[in-house]
């Protein structure tokens, strides 16, 4: 029998300040899986994930974390309950080195350093150099390691790949997949670049319009590539794959 969803998001509505961008979203992630949220521009990924996190209040609906309603839960509790956002555009302090970020971000029940390392072994040549002059993918390898410091349950990633060429972005993803099975996590990841996330992802979710017209296991949508275009192009309604 499947295991019960660590995350599972039901019957969402989510926006800003009354307006409603995400409408009736329901979704899930358990643990050890990594699953894609995917959707053209403004289709409301970003709103999601910020919702999840609790940075935004649900306007309707609810977020489940391991079975209990997080409704109303700040985001400062919620990352002591162990969920963790790399955010869009990972929100780096430039003058601080890698070390000092992954120091900031410590704290009970935290990885030890060579454990992060050994999932993100690129960051150890950076430890003592500024955020600021590292590479695109090296600063994107910090925004991850920082977030996966407390060793977080549900880990939320947005675009990791802005910016990036694709050779980057093929080096950068499957950590998500190392993420999932050396911790345990469940992995909820935004990604432009579908090709990839479908082959890192068990399984993808596919909004528009902040709806969503599509989801199913990774290896099926790679074979329905029609259907996903269709997807992005707004001219789908499909609620399974």
């Amino acid at each position: 029998m499947p295991s019960a969803p660590l995350l599972r998001v039901e019957s969402l509505d989510a926006g800003y300040s009354g307006s409603t961008v995400v409408r009736d979203l329901t979704l899930e992630v358990r643990a050890g899986e990594v699953v894609a949220l995917l959707g053209p521009n403004g289709a409301g990924k970003t709103t999601t994930l910020s919702t999840i996190a609790g940075l935004l209040p649900p306007i309707g609906g609810a977020v489940w974390l391991d079975g209990e309603d997080v409704e109303g839960v700040p985001a400062h509790k919620l990352a002591r309950r162990g969920v963790s956002l790399v955010p869009e555009g990972r929100a780096l302090f430039y003058g601080m080195t890698v070390r000092q970020h992954l120091k900031l971000a410590e704290a009970k029940g935290s990885l030890r350093r060579d454990e992060l390392i050994e999932l993100l072994p690129e960051l150890h040549k950076c430890l003592d150099r500024k955020a600021g002059v590292l590479s695109g993918g090296e600063q994107q390898m910090l925004a991850v390691g920082r977030a996966l410091v407390s060793a977080p349950r549900v880990l939320l990633v947005d675009e990791m790949s802005l910016g990036l060429a694709p050779v980057i972005v093929e080096r950068l993803l499957p950590v998500l997949r190392r993420v999932a099975e050396d911790l345990g996590a469940g992995v909820l990841f935004v990604e432009q670049h579908v090709s990839l996330a479908l082959e890192v992802a068990d399984r993808a979710y596919v909004l528009s319009h902040g709806r969503l017209v599509l989801e199913g296991a990774a290896k099926d949508l790679r074979g329905r590539r029609d259907l996903l275009r269709s997807s992005y192009l707004g001219e789908a309604a499909v609620a399974n794959a």
